[in-house]
C-alpha cells in the first residue's frame, strides 16, 4: 500500500498546479506519515482556493496536524472556524468535545447544546446523519448527560439504537456505564435454594430461586416462583449441578399486604411436568375477569426440539396441563415473550405491534400496528402482561437484551391505548439491579404503588414496589422518531 501511495505522488509532483492536486498530495502525504509535506501542501491550496468545501475540507486537516503536533489552542482555533463556516456540520464539534473531554468536563457540557441543536438530516449535506454517528456525537451525549446530571440520557441511546443501527453495541455498552437505576421504596428478597430428589438416581439437585410472577388477591399477592438447578456468574458463564439440561420447578406462594408469605400452596418438581422436557420455564400468571388465573409459560417443544409458548390453567393445586400455541409464521427459532393485553388480546411483537388471540390452541394475527413508535421499540421482548393503568391505557414492562458476553438487559415502560393499542407512553431504559442479567414478567399497578417481580442472575428472585408518582415521571408522550 505504502509503495503504491508513494507512486501517487511521484505522479502528482509532475502533474499541472491545481488546487485539486494540491489537496491529493498533501492527503496522500498524510497517509505515509509526512505531516509537514501534507501541511505544506494544503496551505499551498488553501491559499488558492475560494472553494468554502475545500477551505472547511483542508483547515479540518490542518487542525488534526497541529493537533499532533502538541499545538493545541492553534487545532482548537481552527475547529471552531471550520465549525463557523458549517455550523450543521459535527466533525469540528467532535475534535473539540474529544479533547475538552479530557481535560475540562464543566466545558465539556457546554458544548452539549450546540450538539444537542444539530440536526440529524440535512439536505445540503447527503448522508449527513452517518457523519453524527461515524464521529460518535450522539454517543458523546450519553457521557456529557451523565456528567451534567440531565434526565435524558436515554433520549441519546434511543436516537443512537433508532438511527444507528451499526452502532447499536456500543450504545448499549456506553449507556450500561450509567447505572440508569430505578431505585424502589422497598425491596422484598424471596431468594432460597430447594432440593430435589432425582427418580433415576436418587440423587439431590440444587435449584435456585428465578423469575417469579405475581397477580394481586384479595388482602395480598399471590406469587409464582420459577427455580432452575443453575445460576450466573457475573462474567455471564453458567454454573450448576447438570449444566446443558434445565430443570425447572415451581412454587406458589401467598403474601399478605406487607409482603410477608401467608402460605406455600404447591411446589412442583420438574418430574411432574416431564412431558414439557422438565418443567415449564418463565410462567406468566394472568387472572382473566372471571377471576379464573390462567398462565404462559416457555416449553421445549418434543417435534422441533425448540423454545415454545405453552398455556395452560393455573390453581392453589397446581399448574394444570398445558398445550403447545402453533401458528403460521415461518422460520422461527424461539418463542417466548407473549404478553396478554387483556383476555382476548395478546402482543406476540412491538415493532410493529403484532396483535393476535388464541382459537382452539392456535394463535391467529388480528392486528399489526404500525408507527408512530420510536424505532428502538424493534428491540423489545415480552415481558409482563399489561396491568390497566388510568382511564384508558395499559401498562406493561418490556426488556431490552446487549449480547454481549456477559450479556446485558435493560427495561421499558410502555402503554398503550386499551381500545387501540396504539403507542401512548414509554420509558428510557432503566435497570433493575447492578447484575447484568435481569428479568422483569411480573406487573401490579395500584392506586399509589407499582410493583415489579424479577430475577437477578437466574439465581435470585426479587419484588420491587416503586411510587406510581414516580413511575408517571417516567413516562414520555410518544411521537413519530
Amino acid at each position: 500500500m505504502s509503495e503504491e501511495i508513494h507512486k501517487r505522488i511521484d505522479e502528482l509532483l509532475k502533474m499541472p498546479v491545481t488546487i485539486e492536486n494540491y489537496i491529493e498530495l498533501a492527503d496522500n502525504y498524510i497517509n505515509i506519515g509526512a505531516a509537514n509535506e501534507a501541511r505544506n501542501f494544503y496551505n499551498l491550496a488553501l491559499e488558492k482556493t475560494n472553494n468554502p468545501n475545500q477551505k472547511w475540507y483542508i483547515n479540518q486537516k490542518l487542525a488534526c496536524i497541529f493537533m499532533g503536533y502538541g499545538e493545541t489552542n492553534t487545532a482548537l482555533g481552527i475547529w471552531l472556524i471550520t465549525h463557523s463556516m458549517f455550523p450543521n456540520r459535527p466533525e469540528s464539534m467532535f475534535h473539540i468535545l474529544n479533547y475538552i473531554s479530557k481535560t475540562n468536563i464543566t466545558d465539556y457540557t457546554m458544548f452539549l447544546h450546540a450538539i444537542d441543536n444539530m440536526k440529524f438530516t440535512d439536505e445540503q449535506y447527503n448522508g449527513r446523519e452517518n457523519y453524527i454517528y461515524e464521529f460518535g456525537l450522539s454517543d458523546k451525549l450519553l457521557e456529557v448527560s451523565h456528567h451534567d446530571k440531565r434526565k435524558d440520557v436515554g433520549k441519546h441511546l434511543i436516537n443512537l439504537l433508532s438511527n444507528a443501527p451499526q452502532l447499536t453495541n456500543v450504545a448499549f455498552n456506553n449507556y450500561g456505564k450509567y447505572s440508569i437505576m430505578l431505585t424502589p421504596e422497598k425491596y422484598i428478597d424471596l431468594s432460597e435454594t430447594l432440593y430435589y430428589k432425582n427418580e433415576n438416581d436418587g440423587d439431590l439437585t440444587k435449584l435456585y430461586s428465578s423469575s417469579p410472577s405475581i397477580i394481586k388477591e384479595k388482602n395480598g399477592y399471590f406469587v409464582n416462583i420459577r427455580y432452575v438447578n443453575y445460576k450466573l456468574e457475573d462474567d455471564g458463564t453458567f454454573v450448576g449441578s447438570d449444566i446443558g439440561y434445565v430443570h425447572n420447578a415451581n412454587k406458589a406462594i401467598s403474601l399478605d399486604e406487607d409482603f410477608n408469605i401467608k402460605d406455600i400452596h404447591f411446589i412442583s418438581n420438574p418430574t411432574d411436568f416431564s412431558q414439557y422436557d422438565n418443567g415449564p420455564q418463565d410462567v406468566r400468571m394472568w387472572r382473566k375477569k372471571t377471576g379464573d388465573i390462567i398462565y404462559s409459560c416457555t416449553t421445549i417443544r418434543k417435534d422441533n426440539n425448540k423454545p415454545w409458548v405453552a398455556f395452560g390453567e393455573y390453581s392453589n393445586n397446581g399448574l394444570q396441563s398445558c398445550k403447545v400455541i402453533n401458528h403460521n409464521k415461518e422460520n422461527v427459532m424461539c418463542e417466548k415473550n407473549w404478553v396478554f393485553a387483556d383476555d382476548e388480546r395478546i402482543i406476540y411483537s412491538w415493532s410493529p405491534i403484532r396483535v393476535a388471540k388464541i382459537v382452539d390452541d392456535y394463535l391467529v394475527f388480528t392486528e399489526e400496528i404500525q408507527p408512530p413508535m420510536p424505532n428502538f421499540f424493534k428491540h423489545f421482548r415480552g415481558s409482563s402482561h399489561g396491568e390497566t393503568y388510568g382511564d384508558n391505557e395499559i401498562l406493561f414492562v418490556t426488556h431490552l437484551v446487549y449480547l454481549s458476553q456477559p450479556r446485558i438487559y435493560y427495561h421499558c415502560f410502555v402503554t398503550l391505548d386499551s381500545s387501540s393499542l396504539q403507542v401512548k407512553r414509554y420509558s428510557y431504559p432503566f435497570k433493575l439491579s447492578e447484575k447484568n442479567v435481569e428479568y422483569c414478567i411480573g406487573l401490579i399497578v395500584e392506586h399509589n404503588k407499582i410493583i415489579l417481580s424479577y430475577s437477578v442472575h437466574d439465581s435470585s428472585t426479587f419484588l420491587a414496589i416503586y411510587e406510581k408518582k414516580h413511575i408517571e415521571s417516567l413516562l414520555i408522550k410518544c411521537s413519530h422518531m
